[in-house]
């Protein structure tokens, strides 16, 4: 198995200090998506944990203003879903984020450019380290941001994955769950790619060979 984290951070900001509403995870196996066995919506939200936090406890982060009615304005539905209890202080969600990536093995950890370090900051101030070895943190070098770039741009490998009418990406955990949706598809794509090239480079072999031993 080679399973990555993908993650979604809301915030009252898109600064690295902002005060944190949700955090979601979408434990996602690379591995199925190369074998073409596509996880659905469905599963993938079976799959998805999600922590709210108590702004509580937040004094020292930045609010940007006009975000809590921008917020609700924008999506009531998302609001309410992450003010629901339990309300968690930041180092037990980091605590809890830990042992879910041990439990089920992510290797990795993949988030948007804002979630990246929205993540970082929260671990310098409030935890000792990262809940996953740094070097495996991939938002060093990748992000969704990026998984949905070149999504768009390599369209002879794969299709673009609009956004289920079921999914909300206001809400944390469906943004983590459209975003695994998006990435096994860019990998899905990548690995037929290849295995196509390699098959007619193998037929394209083996004539030649038949053609000179004629």
């Amino acid at each position: 198995m080679n399973i990555i984290g993908v993650l979604s951070i809301k915030a009252l900001g898109e600064e690295h200090d902002a005060v944190v509403l949700s955090l979601a995870i979408t434990p996602l196996d690379l591995d199925l998506a190369r074998s073409e066995k596509l996880l659905s919506t469905k599963q993938l939200l079976k799959a998805t944990k999600t922590w709210n936090f108590s702004t509580e406890h937040q004094e020292d982060r930045t609010t940007t203003p006009g975000m809590y009615s921008a917020w609700k304005q924008k999506s009531q539905e998302a609001w309410d879903a992450h003010r629901q209890e339990p309300l968690l202080d930041v180092p037990d969600v980091i605590e809890l984020l830990s042992e879910f990536i041990s439990r089920n093995k992510v290797k990795r950890l993949l988030g948007s450019d804002v979630s990246n370090k929205i993540l970082r900051n929260l671990c310098y101030t409030h935890a000792e380290e990262y809940p996953i070895e740094s070097e495996n943190y991939a938002g060093s070098s990748l992000s969704t941001d990026t998984v949905h770039y070149l999504l768009k741009r390599e369209t002879r490998t794969a299709s673009y994955v609009p956004v289920p009418k079921k999914l909300d990406t206001d809400i944390a955990a469906h943004n983590s769950v459209y975003n695994a949706l998006v990435t096994q598809n860019l990998v899905y794509g990548a690995h037929k790619s290849t295995r196509e090239s390699t098959r007619e480079s193998t037929g394209e072999s083996t004539g030649e060979s038949a053609g000179e031993s004629a």
